[in-house]
């Protein structure tokens, strides 16, 4: 299928059948991807009634399993603000639409810290056409450099990962992104004493609390991704928590 329209009166093509999928597969039986927080890494088992067994190899009629899976810890997954919020604000009733402008943003990050101060976003930022919508991006995906495909199987714990500063996270949210998207297992520290001030930040909470933003993290951007502007695609499993399995997918825009 294909979709054409204007964008700054210049006309664009999609084709969706060149999406670029930019989440993490995660595999029960061998366990593998990315792992975060501590704890063990996914997993599944036959579900047994008596002496059934819900297991084809094991004499079953059909395969019938348990999943011992963490949206926070075992791979991409998309937030709301229920994430740091008392109240119960699901991911699942954010989304009436799922198609957005976004943009494409490489980081390097390769201090002691890691962090990501908002000079450097804003440095970045001005290496690609922030112009490019008319409107301006409501997605932004940051893929941290060095990119190694070691991150699509890495084991974070203990690693101290790339993080956003809570000025660049402000910085986002003033920008007026709506779906924030990054390749670390949290836009804040691995260890902050449960502060999450990037969290906090983004969604300004409590001040101002952003109920229709979300944050996606433990994505993938393939190398093949250059920096710019891209239609992403939210594709979010239907389960009411903080927290949901998520595949973003994005397609690049063709010039007509």
């Amino acid at each position: 299928m294909r979709f054409e329209w204007y964008i700054a009166q210049k006309k664009y093509a999609v084709e969706t059948t060149q999406s670029i999928d930019l989440s993490i597969a995660i595999n029960c039986n061998t366990k593998q991807g990315p792992k975060a927080w501590y704890i063990d890494g996914p997993s599944k088992t036959p579900v047994r009634l008596g002496d059934w067994i819900g297991s084809v190899a094991n004499g079953g009629s059909v395969n019938f399993y348990d999943l011992n899976l963490n949206p926070h810890a075992h791979g991409t997954h998309t937030e709301s603000l229920g994430h740091i919020s008392p109240n119960e604000e699901p991911v699942e009733g954010i989304f009436s639409e799922f198609f957005f402008e976004a943009l494409v943003v490489s980081i390097p990050v390769e201090t002691d810290d890691r962090v990501i101060s908002r000079l450097l976003l804003q440095e970045r930022l001005a290496k690609v056409n922030m112009d490019f919508w008319p409107q301006g991006p409501r997605a932004l995906i940051l893929r941290t450099l060095p990119n190694s495909p070691e991150k699509l199987a890495m084991n974070y714990d203990h690693k101290g990962w790339p993080y956003l500063s809570s000025d660049a996270a402000k910085f986002i949210a003033e920008l007026g992104i709506e779906h924030l998207l990054i390749d670390t297992p949290s836009v804040d520290p691995e260890k902050d004493q449960g502060a999450l001030l990037a969290h906090k930040a983004f969604w300004q909470w409590p001040e101002n609390p952003r109920s229709k933003a979300t944050i996606t993290e433990f994505i993938y951007v393939p190398d093949r991704v250059q920096d710019g502007p891209y239609l992403l695609e939210m594709q979010t499993a239907a389960i009411v928590n903080d927290a949901t399995f998520s595949r973003p997918l994005i397609y690049a825009l063709q010039a007509m």
